[in-house]
C-alpha cells in the first residue's frame, strides 16, 4: 500500500463522508481527494518527476493535508516544515532535501528566496511574486485532473523526510517508506482500534510524526479529522472536543499537565472521547488519576517512540493503573530488545539495556546521511525489515513491562518540539558580549523540560537575561527559547577542557532569572 491509498480507497468506500473539518473548512472524502489529483496533476505538468522532494511550508491546514496526497499522488516525497521554523533554519532543511518544489504562504521575494534547488514555489496565501517560478495555489487547483497513470511507485519507495535534531544538533532528514509509513499506522490502528466511527482532534504540528498520523490514520480508516493550528489553552481544547464530539484525543504529556492544572475550573464533561494517547515523553504517574478522572470514558495509552520509526511500545489501559511508570509492550507487528554495553542482549528483568526495535515500520535511513545511518541501523530478516539501535535506556519487568530509564542523547523535548542544546548555544554564543555558553535541560511543573541556558559573558562585558532571550526569540522557534537563564563568571569543564555538562545538570537552578511566562 501506497501513502496516497489511505485517502483513495475511503474516498472510494465513503465518498460523501465528512473527512477533515479544520476551522470554517470542511471537506467530503470525494472532495479531498479530488483537490488532491487536481494539485498533483499541476504538479507533473509542472516537471515534478518520482522521488522529487516537495517542501510543504503550510502550517496545519486542509491544504497541508491535501499537498501530502497531491505529492505522493504525483510520485513525489513530502517534506512537511513546522511553521514556526525560521528562514534560515527553513532554506537550510529546504536545501539539505534537495527540495524541487515549496508550498508556502511566507512572502519570498527575489531577495529572499529559499534558495537550494527550488524551481517553483507555490504560494498559498496569494501575492505570488510574478516570475515563471512562482504560482499561486488556486491557479494549480484549478487544473483539471488527467487521466494519466499515476507514476510508477513501490512500497519500499521513499515516501517522507522529516527532519529531526539530533545530539549534534544537525538537522537530519529521517527517510520513510511508503512500507514503513503503513506498517506503522496499521499497526497503530489496530490497538488504538482506530475506525471510520471515529472524530481525531489534532492540535499537534503537522510536521511532528505524531501530529502527521493522527492524520493520515484516522483517513486510511475512514474517520473524520478535526485538525486546528496549534493547542492554545485547556478551555479552547474542552470546547473543540464537545463542538466536534471528538472520540480520540492524541496529547503530549505538557498539554496534559496544563489541562490538569485547570481542571477544576473546567465544568464542562467530554464523554464522547473514547481514547486519550500521549507520547513525546513518559506520561507522568502522578498525572495518571486526575486525567483519568477528567475523561471517565476513555482509554489513555502511554506509549514511546521515536521518529526514526514512529512507535515502539503502548501500554494496553488496562495496565496504566497498575503500571503507571511504564511505556508498555512492543506495538503490532514489531519486536524489541535490550542490549547491554559489549552488544549482548539483556534477558534479565530489572536490568539496564539500549532498546532496539525491529520491524518493517523502522525507518530507510537519514537522508544524504550514510556514517549516522550505519551507526544506527543494521540489517533486518528480510528486505523489508531493519534493527534500530535506538540509544535511549531502558528495563523490563518480569512480565515483560517496558520502563524508560533515560536518553544517551540530550535532545530536550519541551512543549511539543524538540531542541537541540548545540542550537540553543549557537544563537547565545553569537552574542559579543559572551564567553562560553551551554544550554542543558532543566524540571519544569508543567512542560516536563525546558531548556535552560547558563552563560559564563566576556569580562567587563554587560549582558542581561533579557538582552539573552530577545536574540534566542529572533532566531529560535519559541518552544526552543530557554526558560531559565543563568549567569556564572566561568563554566565547568572535565580534564580534556571540555564543558562539563553533567557537572552542570546536577547542579539545580541557582541564581536563574526564568523567562517571561515559564
Amino acid at each position: 500500500m501506497l501513502v496516497q491509498h489511505f485517502l483513495e480507497e475511503s474516498a472510494r468506500r465513503v465518498p460523501e463522508k465528512v473527512a477533515l473539518v479544520c476551522g470554517s473548512e470542511c471537506f467530503r472524502y470525494a472532495d479531498l481527494d479530488a483537490r488532491a489529483d487536481r494539485l498533483a496533476t499541476a504538479l507533473r505538468a509542472r516537471g515534478l518527476q518520482p522521488g522529487d522532494r516537495v517542501a510543504i511550508d503550510l502550517g496545519n491546514s486542509a491544504t497541508a493535508v491535501i499537498a501530502v496526497f497531491a505529492v505522493a499522488k504525483a510520485g513525489g516525497v513530502f517534506v512537511l516544515l513546522h511553521p514556526a521554523t525560521k528562514a534560515g533554519k527553513l532554506r537550510a532543511i529546504v536545501a539539505d532535501a534537495g527540495a524541487r518544489v515549496l508550498l508556502t504562504t511566507r512572502a519570498w521575494e527575489h531577495n529572499a528566496s529559499p534558495g537550494g534547488n527550488v524551481q517553483l514555489v507555490v504560494h498559498a496565501a496569494g501575492g505570488a511574486a510574478g516570475d515563471d517560478r512562482s504560482v499561486a495555489l488556486e491557479t494549480l487547483l484549478a487544473t483539471p485532473a488527467d487521466c494519466q497513470p499515476p507514476p510508477a511507485r513501490a512500497p519500499r519507495d521513499l515516501a517522507c523526510l522529516i527532519y529531526t535534531s539530533g545530539s549534534s544538533g544537525e538537522q537530519k532528514g529521517v527517510m520513510l517508506s511508503h512500507k514503513n509509513m503503513a506498517s506503522a499506522s496499521a499497526s497503530i490502528m489496530q490497538y488504538l482500534r482506530i475506525s471510520s466511527a471515529d472524530v481525531v482532534l489534532d492540535t499537534l504540528p503537522l510536521s511532528f510524526d505524531y501530529g502527521l498520523y493522527n492524520v493520515l490514520m484516522p483517513l486510511r480508516a475512514g474517520a473524520t479529522v478535526v485538525l486546528e493550528p496549534s493547542f492554545t489553552s485547556p478551555h479552547q481544547l474542552v470546547g473543540l472536543v464537545q463542538r466536534a464530539a471528538a472520540t480520540v484525543l492524541p496529547l503530549v504529556p505538557a498539554m496534559i499537565a496544563i489541562l490538569l492544572q485547570f481542571a477544576s475550573s473546567i465544568r464542562i464533561g467530554m464523554p464522547t472521547v473514547r481514547c486519550i494517547t500521549s507520547t513525546g515523553q513518559v506520561l507522568p504517574p502522578a498525572h495518571v488519576a486526575p486525567l483519568a478522572r477528567m475523561f471517565p470514558a476513555a482509554a489513555i495509552f502511554s506509549m514511546y517512540g521515536l521518529t526514526e520509526c514512529k512507535r515502539a511500545l503502548y501500554l494496553p489501559p488496562e495496565q496504566l493503573p497498575v503500571r503507571p511508570a511504564s511505556v508498555g509492550i512492543p506495538i503490532p507487528g514489531s519486536s524489541v530488545t535490550l542490549v547491554d554495553a559489549a552488544g549482548r542482549e539483556v534477558t534479565e528483568p530489572d536490568v539496564v539495556g539500549e532498546l532496539r526495535v525491529r520491524g518493517e515500520h523502522v525507518m530507510l535511513g537519514y537522508w544524504n546521511r550514510p556514517r549516522e545511518t550505519a551507526c544506527v541501523l543494521a540489517a533486518g530478516a528480510s528486505q523489508d525489515e531493519r534493527v534500530l539501535r535506538t540509544g535511549d535506556l531502558f528495563y523490563r519487568d518480569r512480565e515483560g513491562y517496558f520502563y524508560f530509564v533515560a536518553r544517551r542523547d540530550d535532545v530536550i523535548k519541551t512543549a511539543g518540539g524538540r531542541v537541540s542544546p548545540r542550537e540553543v548555544e549557537a544563537v547565545i554564543a553569537a552574542l559579543p558580549e559572551v564567553c562560553e555558553v551551554a544550554a542543558v535541560r532543566a524540571a519544569h511543573p508543567v512542560l516536563g523540560e525546558v531548556v535552560r541556558a547558563i552563560v559564563a559573558p566576556r569580562p567587563g562585558a554587560e549582558l542581561t537575561a533579557a538582552a539573552v532571550l530577545a536574540e534566542c526569540a529572533g532566531r529560535l522557534e519559541d518552544y526552543a527559547v530557554p526558560r531559565f537563564v543563568e549567569f556564572r563568571r566561568e563554566l565547568p569543564h572535565t580534564a580534556n577542557g571540555k564543558i562539563d555538562y553533567r557537572a552542570l545538570s546536577a547542579a539545580g537552578i541557582a541564581g536563574v532569572a526564568p523567562a517571561a511566562n515559564s
